[in-house]
C-alpha cells in the first residue's frame, strides 16, 4: 500500500506498477477491478504508454470483465494508445465483444475505440461502419449523439 500511495503522490509508475494495476483488474472485488483500470485510463489519458505486452496482456484479462466500468476504463483508453498490428485483433475481437454489452454505454465506448482504430487502420472500415449502422438503431437519444459526433470528422464512415 506505501509503495501505490508513493506512486500516486509522485505520480510515478514504471512498468511493474502498470503491470501490477492489470493483474488487480481480473481480481474479485469490483471495487480494486474498477479502481485498477480507472488508474491505467488515466494514466494513460495523461500521456503514459504501456507496452504491447501490457496491451495484449489488458485485452485479454478485458474478456473477463462483468462490471462495466472496467469495460468502460478499456474502451475509452484505447484511443490514447498506438495499437501495434500484434495487437490490433486482440483488441479488435475485445472491442467487438463490448459492442454486445448489456449496458448501451459500455458500445458506445467500445464503438468509439474501433472508430479510432478504423483511422489507422483502414481495413476496418467496413466492420466499423455495419458497427455504426447498427448502433445507431438504438433509440437512446445519448447514443445517437454520440455516433453523431463520432462520424462528424470521419465521412467516409457514413
Amino acid at each position: 500500500m506505501v509503495e501505490l500511495r508513493s506512486c500516486v503522490l509522485n505520480d510515478e509508475f514504471d512498468d511493474e506498477d502498470i503491470d501490477a494495476l492489470i493483474e488487480f483488474s481480473k481480481g474479485d472485488a469490483i471495487r480494486i477491478k474498477t479502481a485498477s483500470t480507472w488508474i491505467l485510463k488515466n494514466l494513460i489519458e495523461n500521456g503514459r504508454g504501456i507496452s504491447a505486452r501490457q496491451l495484449s496482456h489488458w485485452a485479454t484479462l478485458a474478456q473477463e470483465y462483468d462490471h462495466w466500468e472496467s469495460a468502460i476504463h478499456f474502451c475509452q483508453s484505447i484511443k490514447h494508445l498506438q495499437i501495434q498490428k500484434r495487437e490490433f485483433s486482440k483488441v479488435v475481437a475485445q472491442l467487438e465483444r463490448f459492442l454486445e454489452h448489456p449496458r448501451p454505454l459500455v458500445g458506445v465506448w467500445a464503438l468509439d475505440g474501433l472508430v479510432h482504430l478504423s483511422d489507422s487502420y483502414s481495413d476496418l472500415v467496413p466492420k466499423v461502419a455495419r458497427a455504426l449502422d447498427k448502433m445507431s438503431e438504438l433509440s437512446k437519444p445519448s447514443v445517437k449523439a454520440r455516433i453523431r459526433n463520432l462520424i462528424k470528422k470521419r465521412p467516409h464512415l457514413r
